[in-house]
């Protein structure tokens, strides 16, 4: 400790080093000072109090002493004396560059964790949109109606979380993480975007003919295939559309989705085939050179499906939404418009399914997390696939969730809370007119 000071702590040191020699010695007692009255006199510059920091002691009568005269001591050094208050210990540079590092290290991993990507996906509550706004018909008659249908969505990650993202993924009550193996099943992300959109065209096909043949229509199973997605970047990424008709493959005939793949399939990866394509209305030959998928096999990088052709122009338009989950919503939707009153009663009713082909409604992913978006939709029911019933319950707090596995079904919760009913289908039923 240092001991240098101002320029009073000199005349203050000697006075009191005096004070001590005439107790005894220099070195003076370890408590209480001198005895009262061997200081005769105050030291230069003292009044009638002691200095800042002095104590007069007890007396050795018990009384306290009073005055200057009656012995001083310090039990510390005067003001000015100990160590200088802006010095630094000798340590005192090691913690600062010890607690420098620290933080250093603690920003770099911070930093780091906004961009370490992890193998998850994460499935979060989307949106309840009304059907009735995505979907139109034109060649017969429609009917406005009450409440509405809303088909739920959820939002999930396209590409791998960072650490943040998936730590809150963990702490939300409302959001799965799951294992990116689990989900993807061995494909690319890339390629399961593609299946994604390939999904909901199929599922708008499906629900419009389930929709049309409930209600009496016929619905022509025609040749070739539709196209659903095109890969993007593939063989045929600039030359095949969506809603293409592929009809033939070098002069050969494509009566559905599996003809097509043998009929690629047969040729080498690279080679070229000719493919006769319907669209608008008009027919043409695309030359298309293959490329190769990863069993080493040939491929035009489409996804299809079946081609029908149905008697009323019904076009749906769900937005950048992928998957099949909402074919039973927009099934429910089209019948709604083609018949008279409400099938909801005029309430707002969340539907979640994707419909088969013949009208058997199927499991889907993300039931809870669409239970919720129905509730925060403020939806008085909310209808599920029969398998989805348990998950969706723990996402819907109060809301009624009903469980269904077939349009009928459906039709019939729809029913029980005031929902207009739907006629029985007329085979051959022609349209009405517009």
């Amino acid at each position: 400790m240092q001991t240098d000071g101002g320029p009073g702590d000199a005349a203050g040191g000697d006075d009191r080093e005096r004070a001590g020699e005439g107790a005894g010695g220099r070195g003076g007692r370890a408590e209480g000072g001198p005895a009262a009255g061997h200081l005769r006199h105050p030291p230069g510059g003292w009044s009638e109090a002691p200095p800042t920091g002095w104590r007069v002691p007890d007396h050795a009568g018990g009384a306290p002493a009073a005055g200057p005269g009656s012995g001083w001591r310090a039990p510390g050094p005067p003001p000015g004396w100990g160590p200088d208050p802006g010095a630094r210990t000798p340590g005192h540079g090691r913690r600062r560059k010890v607690v420098g590092a620290i933080l250093a290290a603690f920003a770099v991993v911070a930093i780091a964790a906004a961009f370490v990507q992890l193998p998850y996906v994460i499935v979060s509550p989307g949106d309840a949109t009304p059907v009735g706004e995505v979907v139109t018909i034109k060649g017969a008659r429609t009917y406005p109606h009450k409440g509405a249908l809303l088909f739920l969505t959820v939002s999930v990650t396209t590409d791998r979380p960072n650490v943040y993202e998936t730590v809150a993924g963990w702490l939300s009550p409302n959001d799965d993480v799951l294992d990116e193996s689990d989900v993807l099943q061995g494909s690319s992300r890339k390629e399961e975007r593609l299946i994604d959109v390939a999904d909901m065209d199929l599922s708008q096909q499906l629900a419009t003919k389930v929709a049309l043949e409930r209600l009496g229509y016929d619905v022509e199973l025609r040749p070739g295939v539709a196209v659903l997605a095109v890969e993007p970047g593939g063989p045929t990424g600039d030359v095949l559309e969506g809603h293409d008709v592929i009809t033939e493959v070098d002069g050969r005939a494509v009566s559905d989705p599996e003809a097509l793949g043998r009929a690629v399939r047969a040729r080498p990866p690279g080679s070229s085939v000719v493919l006769t394509v319907e669209r608008d209305g008009r027919t043409r030959r695309l030359d298309v050179k293959t490329g190769r998928n990863d069993e080493g096999q040939a491929k035009i990088g489409v996804v299809v499906g079946p081609h029908f052709g149905f008697p009323l122009d019904i076009r749906i338009n769900p937005g950048a939404v992928g998957g099949p989950s909402a074919g039973l919503a927009f099934t429910l939707a089209i019948i709604d418009q083609l018949t008279p009153g409400s099938l909801t009663g005029g309430r707002e009713v969340a539907i979640t399914g994707q419909i088969g082909p013949n009208g058997e409604v199927v499991e889907i992913g993300g039931a809870r997390q669409k239970a919720v978006a129905a509730r925060r939709a403020h939806a008085a029911l909310m209808i599920v696939p029969e398998g989805d019933l348990s998950d969706a319950r723990k996402g819907a707090g109060d809301m009624r969730v009903a469980g269904v596995s077939t349009l009928d079904e459906a039709l019939e919760v729809l029913r029980s809370i005031g929902g207009a009913p739907v006629p029985e289908a007329v085979p051959g039923r022609e349209p009405a007119a517009a």
